[in-house]
């Protein structure tokens, strides 16, 4: 191993620290999960093309457009901060999960708040196996 080699090898945090700043060009940010398939080339040519569609329409977004978006508890926890480029995010990507969560929709136009709701999802039944059978509890 690589620590074999530099046995009794000591060097302060800042020194790492410093050396990261200064000689990598790095800096500690907050960290951003986005799912894998956020930045895959067919979702990145989807929205291309969906902004080439409706820019050729008469949309005007102060006038005629309400956005909806929604926003769930994300349970893939990650470490809240991590080393990236200057001018760059930190983003770490997040695998695809099946389980139970929370979602905050939103309807906004360019006057306000038109809608706000919260969806929590039924809990699934619970089973008891009993001699090699499912029941419901």
């Amino acid at each position: 191993m690589l620590t074999n080699k530099f046995e009794g090898f000591k060097i302060k945090k800042s020194r790492v620290h410093e050396f990261m700043r200064n000689d990598c060009n790095l800096s500690m940010k907050q960290t951003t999960c986005w799912p894998e398939a956020r930045t895959s080339k067919e979702n990145v040519q989807k929205r291309y093309e969906w902004v080439v569609k409706w820019s050729n329409t008469d949309m005007d977004f102060s006038r005629n457009c309400i956005f909806i978006d929604e926003a769930g508890f994300d349970i893939n926890m990650r470490a809240s901060r991590a080393w990236a480029p200057r001018e760059q995010m930190a983003v770490t990507t997040t695998p695809t999960t099946k389980a139970l969560s929370h979602t905050v929709l939103g309807a906004l136009s360019s006057v306000g708040v038109v809608n706000l709701s919260i969806r929590v999802p039924k809990q699934p039944p619970k089973t008891n196996m009993f001699k090699g059978e499912a029941s419901i509890l």
